[in-house]
């Protein structure tokens, strides 16, 4: 349970299924290069694919080509397209080389009857996904842009940084647009955010990390544009 209820900040991997790599010789490997599509929305393959190696986008299209970006796989995760046929809205892309495993239901089913703990943690990346968005959904509805901004850094402190005497370093590479990709917040709102936490001395981004100088303040800040 502790897996699953896991604060997932980051829409990246979820609950990696480390045991899956045990089976691989029983599907079907594929290589992709950055840029290939390894599926399009609406395109049956009935197959779940298991990412070994590399990084795999999901994106969803719309009608008149837009494209969100919804999550990433890298290696050890899984993104099943067993169900909706033909349904299914996912762009699956590599966004660099990358080796995948195409599983079919009954090679599933082989390796299940083997293997039940796996079934359990497949259940816990589904299950993580669910949380993930659920949360998310809850962040849209309750939460003004500019406070979905504030509580994402104070996530990712609380979750992968270093805070120490109200200090904390986010050693991610996080572009704001993909923090308006992940948010839901407009890119110019992005900007703004981190214009006015930079001024008030709060937090500032380079390429690489987030500085946030201080924490408290931060969590002032989420109160006060709440």
């Amino acid at each position: 349970m502790d897996e699953i209820l896991k604060n997932y900040v980051l829409p990246d991997t979820f609950f990696p299924v480390k045991r899956l790599e045990k089976y691989i010789h029983l599907g079907s490997l594929h290589h992709f290069r950055k840029g290939d599509v390894l599926s399009f929305p609406g395109v049956e393959i009935e197959r779940a694919i298991y990412v070994i190696s590399g990084e795999v986008s999901v994106s969803l299209l719309s009608d008149d080509g837009r494209q969100k970006y919804i999550y990433t796989a890298h290696a050890n995760g899984v993104l099943n397209r067993l169900f909706f046929r033909d349904r299914h809205p996912g762009l699956l892309v590599a966004e660099e080389d990358t080796q995948v495993c195409f599983f079919s239901k009954d090679q599933l089913a082989q390796i299940f009857e083997n293997d039940r703990e796996l079934i359990f943690d497949m259940m816990r990346n589904s299950e993580s996904k669910v949380y993930y968005f659920m949360n998310q959904t809850k962040e849209m509805v309750f939460y003004s842009p500019t406070v979905r901004v504030l509580r994402l850094l104070r996530e990712l402190c609380l979750s992968e940084g270093n805070l120490s005497d109200n200090v904390c370093i986010i050693r991610r590479s996080l572009s704001q647009k993909n923090i308006s990709e992940i948010t839901g917040v407009h890119p110019v709102t992005v900007c703004k955010v981190f214009g006015l936490l930079k001024k008030e001395m709060v937090a500032e981004k380079t390429r690489t990390e987030i500085t946030v100088m201080d924490f408290d303040k931060l969590q002032n800040m989420i109160e006060e544009y709440r």
